[in-house]
């Protein structure tokens, strides 16, 4: 891994690193190819969608990200599973009873 630099600039830092490297050149133009869009900021986003899938507090997914819930609710929000769907599917199988 690159050195990260200061404080909040560890994205441009990778960024950077990938972009020098033979592999990484060639990925974005194989997922163009694909009909993708591939950036360094899409290994975040995958590990939000994983962590999030994997039904991890939204309040460990963000420290383990190093924001604010606040902050991950709003980049990452529809990535959060929809409870109240999930409630009612389960009410309407019978398996939860609400009081």
């Amino acid at each position: 891994m690159p050195p990260l630099g200061q404080q909040g600039n560890a994205g441009d830092a990778l960024g950077t690193y990938l972009k020098r490297k033979a592999v990484w050149q060639q990925l974005p133009q194989d997922a163009d190819h694909a009909g993708e869009v591939l950036k360094p900021y899409t290994f975040r986003h995958r590990y939000a969608k994983a962590s999030h899938a994997a039904g991890l507090p939204i309040a460990n997914i963000a420290q383990a990200m190093g924001h604010t819930i606040e902050v991950h609710l709003s980049s990452y929000a529809w990535f959060t599973p929809d409870a109240t769907a999930d409630l009612y599917a389960q009410v309407n199988a019978g398996t939860t009873q609400v009081n």
